[in-house]
């Protein structure tokens, strides 16, 4: 298992970013602003808190109503995405962001994973490492937007206790099961289950910034 450990970290001090090619979408490059992933949308309506797109996907924001008063069908936007904001509609005119808070089919973290295209083990255990590091970003994005009380409707005292408490035994609970991931994994013979220990551990942290991000939401749907 400490052979296993070593070859591990060894894949995470090569590198860790995500190729070019494969962070943007549709032709489009990387701009100033760091976003790691750009698809280009476009506008159908608003209606309440949701944002319609010509694609089908109907995505509830953080935005007033007034904000979409002026825009014409087919107003161009970019789905993008870097971890300082998650998640944005990027209007292509004013370069003002929209945070989106649901209604999303792929999340862009796993976008980015799945257009990865890793030529060896050490490979895939750079994609999976990298992106368990932007969900634990994520994770901790969004974790601060709810105690800030940035979502639809601010938390109570309470709601905000029982969320640290279960922050708190959810990192002990994180930290078991990256601890049995290793023993499992560690003691199975061949290269593939280095792959299968980083996939699992980006699981824990995946699924625990999805259930965090559904408390935006008044009614706690999930991604």
């Amino acid at each position: 298992m400490r052979i296993f450990g070593m070859l591990l970290l060894a894949g995470v001090v090569q590198g860790l970013g995500f190729s070019a090619k494969a962070a943007v979408r549709s032709g489009e490059e990387a701009e100033a602003g760091g976003w790691l992933y750009k698809e280009k949308v476009y506008y159908q309506e608003f209606d309440s808190n949701d944002v319609f797109l010509q694609n089908g996907e109907q995505l509830y924001v953080d935005m007033e109503w007034s904000v979409a008063e002026s825009w014409s069908v087919g107003r161009p936007f970019f789905l993008a995405y870097k971890p300082a904001t998650g998640a944005v509609l990027l209007d292509s005119k004013s370069g003002k962001v929209i945070p989106i808070l649901h209604g999303l089919k792929n999340h862009p973290i796993d976008i980015l994973l799945r257009n990865e295209n890793p030529e060896n083990t050490i490979a895939f255990v750079q994609t999976y490492v990298k992106a368990e590091q932007l969900w634990d970003k994520e994770l901790n994005r969004v974790y601060k937007r709810l105690l800030a009380g940035k979502s639809p409707r601010a938390f109570t005292k309470e709601e905000k206790a029982g969320l640290v408490r279960s922050q708190r035994q959810w990192i002990k609970f994180r930290d078991a099961q990256r601890r049995v991931i290793s023993t499992v994994f560690g003691k199975r013979p061949g290269t593939m289950q280095r792959i299968h220990y980083a996939s699992h551990v980006m699981e824990v942290t995946r699924t625990q910034a999805l259930r965090l991000s559904s408390y935006l939401l008044p009614g706690g749907d999930y991604y």
